[in-house]
């Protein structure tokens, strides 16, 4: 399980640095079996599997685990490809439902049962969506449009080897392959959306990562 020195989304907070260390120990665990139910309620419900299999179609390449970021290391387990990119806000959750996680961390006891069902459907709204006014934006890497997404969006990231060249393959070969799966992304990551988005009500938006750094996401508003 990932630790606490490890765990960088939220040591900015002001109620993270106050903690002790048992206090943040405790906040991690909590976080990650949160993390760990939802993307599985994600994968299962909606069958999120398959787009590995059509990312891997279009001849996308994962990036290697050595490379994932804490967003990817949280997320790896469902898939090579999508990884949950919001911040969870378990701080939100009452004490009985913070017991819970602690609970199923203790047993390692993440299975998709009624009682997490409908743990997951009552709670995400309040922990995976950010608290604010509809007509705000939120960015989630550089400055620029492509990461600005509404703040009560549900959002993936997307990252591949995007500019290793696969064997035998020359510039111009790799130039006319991103040109395609560029394309591709648009209309499988759709897809995703649309298979998601009507039954939540809430809009879901899937960012695609390059090599730069994933940075924090900037908790200022964006109108």
């Amino acid at each position: 399980m990932m630790n606490v020195d490890e765990f960088n989304i939220k040591n900015s907070l002001e109620f993270y640095n106050k903690m002790n260390d048992n206090e943040r120990n405790e906040y991690v665990s909590q976080y990650l079996s949160y993390s760990k139910l939802f993307l599985k309620y994600l994968f299962e419900k909606y069958d999120l599997y398959k787009y590995d299999k059509m990312f891997e179609k279009e001849l996308f390449t994962p990036v290697s685990e050595e490379e994932y970021d804490i967003y990817q290391k949280i997320s790896g387990d469902f898939s090579k490809f999508l990884f949950l990119r919001n911040d969870l806000y378990i701080e939100r959750l009452s004490k009985d439902d913070r017991e819970f996680l602690n609970n199923k961390s203790r047993n390692n006891d993440f299975e998709l049962d009624s009682k997490a069902i409908d743990f997951i459907e009552r709670t995400f709204r309040n922990v995976v969506l950010e608290n604010c006014n509809d007509s705000y934006n939120i960015l989630y890497g550089p400055n620029n449009s492509e990461f600005i997404k509404p703040c009560n969006a549900l959002v993936f990231g997307f990252k591949d080897d995007e500019f290793g060249l696969r064997e035998g393959e020359n510039d111009e070969g790799w130039r006319k392959r991103h040109l395609q799966q560029l394309l591709s992304f648009d209309v499988i990551s759709g897809f995703i959306c649309d298979s998601i988005s009507d039954e939540l009500n809430i809009p879901v938006e899937v960012i695609k990562y390059n090599y730069l750094d994933i940075k924090k996401k900037d908790n200022s508003k964006v109108k």
